[in-house]
């Protein structure tokens, strides 16, 4: 699946790994744009086409799932394909527990799971 011009929003706290994240992605074709929290990536949001999510559900102060219940709020994101990264033991509902990543994690496998998912989710629409 060609992933040039496909834009990806990673939403992660951890500065190094969403930098390490971000440059990973670009390097297979992906544009990218980066959150730090939950605002900042509603804000992004709103403002950009976003193709597809890599959300961490523990940010600084509103959380992870806040970010994902404003994306299927709208008919225009609802569908988005996300890839959850999370510290828990116990994956989040109404996720697909194919595209919920356990912390530590490394940024290749992100990005072979975003891949993954991106390719199944259109496979789905289809």
């Amino acid at each position: 699946m060609p992933v040039a011009r496909k834009t990806v929003l990673i939403v992660e706290d951890d500065v190094h790994l969403r930098r390490q994240l971000s440059l990973s992605l670009r390097l297979v074709g992906f544009q990218t744009l980066e959150a730090r929290g939950a605002l900042e990536a509603i804000g992004l949001f709103e403002r950009n086409h976003v193709d597809a999510l890599v959300l961490d559900l523990t940010l600084p102060g509103l959380d992870g799932l806040t970010v994902k219940e404003e994306i299927a709020a709208h008919p225009r994101t609802r569908e988005l394909p996300i890839v959850i990264l999370t510290e828990s033991q116990e994956p989040p509902q109404d996720v697909r527990p194919a595209y919920v990543l356990k912390k530590p994690v490394t940024p290749w496998v992100i990005v072979a799971t975003l891949v993954r998912c991106l390719r199944e989710c259109r496979r789905d629409a289809t």
